[in-house]
């Protein structure tokens, strides 16, 4: 009966140790779970910054693009207007002004 005794102590022993590094376990892993969510909370805090900054960039962009836009057909007409003028001065040239 003592050696039972003996055995039960020692199995109830070691149950104990198995309970305590599970509680040990779970301990860590509420710590790490508690620095995860703060870590996401400071992630989704810059996630939201970056998304404004990207929003206000794009609202400064649209009246940027329709300068672009305006250059762009300058540059256009520019170019077709010296085309028409050198046509003009072309034609100018070929026309004898001296009267004879």
């Amino acid at each position: 009966m003592r050696k039972e005794i003996s055995v039960i102590t020692e199995k109830i022993g070691q149950l104990e140790d198995r309970i305590l590094k599970l509680i040990q376990f779970v301990k860590k892993l509420k710590d790490e779970k508690t620095k995860l969510e703060k870590r996401v909370n400071i992630l989704e805090e810059d996630l939201t910054k970056k998304m404004d900054e990207l929003s206000s960039l794009q609202k400064q962009m649209t009246p940027l693009k329709q300068i672009e836009d305006d250059f762009n057909k300058l540059k256009e007409e520019r170019v077709l207007v010296r085309s028409k003028v050198e046509n003009i001065l072309s034609e100018l040239e070929s026309v004898d002004l001296t009267g004879e």
